[in-house]
């Protein structure tokens, strides 16, 4: 992964290539626990090149845009690195903040460092709770007229699952997808489009060991 100078974007250029960098970092971590520990170096320079007050600007020499789903896997990235938020994190994203989903403002407030938004949090865990569980039930979406198998909205709550210790939460997710899947191996590789060849699928399948393959 090549980092630019001059910019926040990182190469290979793609929608949620930083989704897809923290897939693949928290996924190593599954086969080696020590993985994110000697990144650390590689995640600083990162988010050293990723942070800064414009970040969010929509600009017509912007190859890459912000996602929520970016935000989402860099917060989960940093706080499973380095168990708190770096200070100068912008937890909430101003910029879209009025098309956040409830269930992202309430995961920001808990992995926050600010003590009373977690404390607040608290009392929404429920819902959060309750949203990653009927993302896991939920088989397809529509998108553009077509229905498709909907896996994005899973593989991210695997990623919070993975950051956060909500137990029952994931012990409930897991049974849902080993019924539904096998297990979470299958989501990233049709997420992937079963392209067998890529890094996260490869990643996958020693992570989670499909037994028919």
């Amino acid at each position: 992964m090549k980092i630019y100078k001059d910019s926040w974007k990182i190469y290979p250029f793609g929608e949620n290539s930083i989704l897809f960098f923290t897939e693949y970092c928290f996924l190593n971590n599954l086969l080696d626990n020590r993985y994110l520990d000697k990144k650390k170096k590689l995640i600083k320079q990162i988010h050293e090149e990723l942070w800064f007050e414009d970040k969010y600007k929509d600009d017509i020499n912007t190859i890459e845009n912000w996602s929520h789903d970016n935000h989402t896997a860099l917060l989960c990235l940093f706080k499973k690195t380095y168990k708190r938020l770096p200070s100068y994190v912008e937890v909430f994203p101003v910029d879209f903040l009025y098309r956040t989903h409830p269930r992202d403002l309430i995961f920001y407030m808990y992995i926050s460092n600010n003590k009373l938004l977690k404390f607040v949090s608290f009392w929404f865990l429920w819902v959060l709770s309750l949203t990653m569980i009927i993302t896991c039930l939920q088989d397809y979406k529509y998108r553009n007229g077509l229905k498709i198998l909907k896996t994005d909205g899973k593989i991210l709550t695997w990623l919070r699952l993975q950051t956060v210790n909500m137990p029952i939460t994931k012990w409930i997710c897991n049974k849902i997808i080993e019924h539904k899947w096998t297990n979470w191996y299958y989501v990233f590789r049709y997420y992937f489009q079963q392209d067998d060849n890529h890094p996260i699928v490869k990643t996958a399948k020693k992570a989670f060991h499909p037994k028919d393959i």
